[in-house]
Parts: C-alpha cells; sequence; structure tokens
C-alpha cells in the first residue's frame, strides 16, 4: 500500500459500497488480478472485481445489494449465475461495463486475509497459488502476465506446493512445462503499468518451460 491506486473510478465507487456492506464484509474477502495490482504489484490495470467466500452464501442478500447499487448509481445491470458463481455487470455505459464476481470456493486459504478499510484482502501467496492453477486449467495473457512478476517473490516449487495445500491439487512439472509454452499463442498483452512486451513475456516463458523439462529429464 502506500502506492498510487491502479482501480478506475467505477471499481472505487462500487469497492466504497461494498465496504458499507456488513453481510458482504463479513463473507467475502477481495481477491483476483485486480487485487493483486492494487495491493501486492502494481504491475498492470485490471477490468473486475472479485469477491470469494468459504461459506455457502445467500444469492438474494447479494442481488439485493446489487439492486440498491445501481439504483443509486442510476445504471443498469445483468446477472449470470452458475453453480459456484454470481457474475453482475454493472452498465456504466455501453462500452464501459464493470463486472462483480461472487464466488464460492471450497480451497484453503494457506495465509490469514489482511484488512483494508473493513473489506478483507486475500493474500498475495494465495493469489499467486491460483494464479499457477489458472495458469494449469486456462488460456489467459492475464495469468501468464501477473506470473512473470509474482516469479520475483516465489519459486514454481513454492507455487506447486501451494497448490496441494490450498487446493488438493497435483501440479505435473512436466505438464506445467507445456502448459508455460502456451504463451507462444498470445498476440496482444494486457493494459500494462510495468513496462514489459509481448516478446519479453514469451522469451522468459520459453526459458522457464526448458527449465521444468531439465529438471524432470534429471530425475
Amino acid at each position: 500500500m502506500g502506492k498510487i491506486s491502479i482501480l478506475t473510478a467505477e471499481q472505487k465507487e462500487c469497492l466504497d459500497q461494498i465496504r458499507k456492506n456488513k453481510y458482504i464484509c463479513e463473507n467475502f474477502y477481495f481477491t483476483g488480478g485486480t487485487a493483486l495490482s492494487e495491493y501486492y504489484l502494481h504491475h498492470r490495470y485490471s477490468d473486475d472485481i472479485d469477491l470469494f467466500t468459504d461459506v455457502k452464501y445467500d444469492h438474494q442478500i447479494i442481488l439485493g445489494f446489487i439492486k440498491e447499487l445501481s439504483k443509486n448509481l442510476k445504471i443498469n445491470y445483468k446477472v449470470k449465475r452458475t453453480e459456484i458463481v454470481d457474475m453482475y455487470f454493472l452498465e456504466y455505459s455501453p462500452v464501459n461495463i464493470l463486472k462483480i464476481d461472487f464466488v464460492y470456493s471450497s480451497d484453503q486459504r494457506l495465509k490469514i486475509s489482511s484488512k483494508d478499510k473493513g473489506l478483507f484482502i486475500d493474500s498475495f501467496m494465495d493469489i499467486a497459488v491460483n494464479k499457477i492453477t489458472a495458469i494449469n486449467d486456462r488460456l489467459s495473457v492475464k495469468d501468464f502476465v501477473d506470473y512473470y512478476y509474482i516469479s520475483q517473490h516465489y519459486t514454481v516449487w513454492d507455487l506447486i506446493e501451494g497448490a496441494r495445500k490450498k487446493c488438493r491439487m497435483d501440479i505435473d512439472p512436466w505438464s506445467l512445462s507445456t502448459d508455460f509454452l502456451s504463451v507462444e499463442k498470445f498476440d496482444s498483452m494486457p493494459r500494462m503499468i510495468k513496462p514489459l512486451t509481448l516478446e519479453e513475456l514469451k522469451i522468459f516463458y520459453r526459458q522457464k518451460a526448458k527449465e521444468l523439462g531439465m529438471k524432470q529429464v534429471e530425475k
């Protein structure tokens, strides 16, 4: 903290309202790429607000909050719901839509969350582990950019072990080295704060994939 905020005016506005809601503050914590950049890395801009909980929550309370929020802000909203996530799309304008995710997660948190103005903030380690599992599970350049900077603080082995404890997930290093090479599929970058080019990102992951592969051969 103490650095310039990466949050948009809309994100700040919504987070201010979230902090006034006792139910959300008692049951949810702020996590994901936006929390990672705002509180720990300050490396890129991020568009969404991700709020996770490890308790079965009341969807109607959340819906009521969003209805009241949209009414106060004089904006429309849309909702999309799955088994574990409620996605709300706040329509500030046709080209300015803020997505807020309320997510149930049974994963065990590795470290105690901190608090900022009444809202729990997920730990750096927990978000970092989520990012390595995301690389293993989906294809998004944002996750690859995030791990590029996370790797300056945690080794890949720290995060593989963290995934085992947090998510009960065994990440195969050989498979992960293949996942790293998926960086070649990207042709664009997120909006960056710290300077990083796509070619620099690709060089980094080629080297990391090679290192992981060599470790497995040595075994």
